[in-house]
């Protein structure tokens, strides 16, 4: 599944060598790979670059960041700091890798409730059965109307092959997604031709930028906004990019 078409579009890969080779030797590349590939096998690293603390490196693996030291011995995974300034340096990090992920979706593969001129944009992994992505589908008028796109991707809770994903399969299948979302969401059942669909590729890229519930917002700039927001709070957010 991490080798699905949306990760390996996610950073690509040759950025590692232009960013590294102008702060380390060949060799300290190597080992700092060679030691994340053995507590992280098979895991396609996208990034390393020098981090806020000397001989350490920010690796970025997806949206998750970890930092190794110099020499390959040692690894952390948490957010790290910037005390003074109040920052928190890594979600700085993912949230740049999640506008790059999110970049990458095709705008065919989205549903999209729109107000016809846009001034904010909110990407939502949504899960048909998920009370709360009812709810906030049960705003869209109101989000709408405060100048808020919402485009919707795929993200069954209980993973590919469950009911909730077969039904967003049938939706994403759908001659019109739209009519076919709000049906599913009050009840009504429609026959449609099974298809390709993203929903697969949707929950990969949920799960590599982090998404452990639903629905989980996403700002135009990736900024990662867990669970339901009411229209006004989710227009106080996006009135912060």
């Amino acid at each position: 599944m991490a080798n699905h078409m949306y990760l390996k579009l996610l950073i690509i890969l040759t950025t590692v060598w232009m960013s590294v080779n102008s702060i380390a030797d060949e060799a300290e590349i190597e080992k700092i790979m060679d030691s994340i590939q053995s507590v992280l096998p098979g895991m396609e690293i996208d990034l390393i670059e020098e981090s806020a603390i000397p001989e350490m490196y920010a690796v970025l693996i997806g949206a998750e960041v970890f930092y190794v030291s110099a020499d390959g011995q040692y690894l952390l995974r948490g957010d790290l700091i910037d005390i003074p300034n109040k920052l928190n340096l890594s979600e700085e990090k993912r949230t740049v890798a999640r506008k790059k992920m999110l970049q990458q979706v095709p705008e065919k593969d989205l549903i999209n409730f729109s107000p016809d001129n846009p001034e904010y944009t909110v990407y939502v992994f949504t899960d048909i059965t998920c009370p709360y992505c009812q709810r906030l589908q049960g705003d869209i008028k109101e989000i709408n109307d405060n100048g808020i796109a919402v485009k919707y991707l795929a993200f069954p809770r209980q993973g590919v092959g469950t009911p909730a994903s077969d039904m967003m399969e049938k939706i994403w299948c759908a001659e019109n997604r739209q009519e076919a979302f709000l049906d599913t969401i009050i009840g009504l059942e429609f026959d449609v031709d099974s298809c390709v669909n993203p929903v697969v590729e949707h929950f990969s890229l949920g799960q590599a930028m982090g998404v452990r519930g639903t629905p989980a917002i996403f700002t135009d700039s990736g900024r990662y906004l867990p669970g339901y927001l009411p229209p006004d709070k989710l227009l106080e957010e996006v009135r912060k990019e």
